[in-house]
């Protein structure tokens, strides 16, 4: 029983783990002028925005004096296509759908240890599994809010 919930374990943090080149990445936002990035979901159809809103982000917005619903900045679409490449978002998300067909006990265990603060990337890739995919688009760009003097605080950055 030890040995198969530890080839479980394994298994899971292979999957949500796919060799991502990161030199490759880092050189491409430095290139880009930043270093930063966020990961969302836009439905299609209706243009909602699907992000998930933790509670330590009412600590960055009072922090940062920021007020109001979250901002969010598109890449450019060369960038992001090349991004989303990189971080294979699509590949991620077709592995961890097959997983929720044929062990769906597998795939919520991997979802509670992985759906968390600051992992907008494994967020992303739940939440398109979660609401069926359809008419849903991966996005990367920037996620803030504006300040009172009307400025606005880029998170991550």
């Amino acid at each position: 029983m030890i040995i198969e919930i530890v080839i479980v374990i394994w298994i899971i943090w292979k999957l949500l783990n796919y060799p991502i080149k990161m030199d490759a990445l880092m050189k491409a936002q430095r290139d880009n002028g930043s270093i930063s990035y966020h990961c969302w979901l836009v439905d299609t159809t209706t243009g909602e925005i699907i992000d998930d809103m933790w509670e330590e982000y009412d600590f960055v917005k009072k922090f940062n004096n920021c007020v109001g619903e979250p901002v969010y900045q598109k890449f450019p679409n060369g960038r992001m296509k090349k991004l989303l490449k990189q971080m294979k978002m699509e590949e991620r998300a077709k592995g961890l759908k097959q997983l929720s067909i044929k062990d769906i006990h597998k795939y919520r265990c991997m979802r509670m240890w992985q759906h968390k603060f600051n992992n907008c990337a494994n967020n992303c890739v739940f939440n398109y599994i979660d609401k069926g995919g359809k008419n849903l688009k991966f996005c990367i760009g920037r996620m803030g809010w504006k300040r009172e003097d009307g400025s606005t605080h880029w998170e991550y950055e």
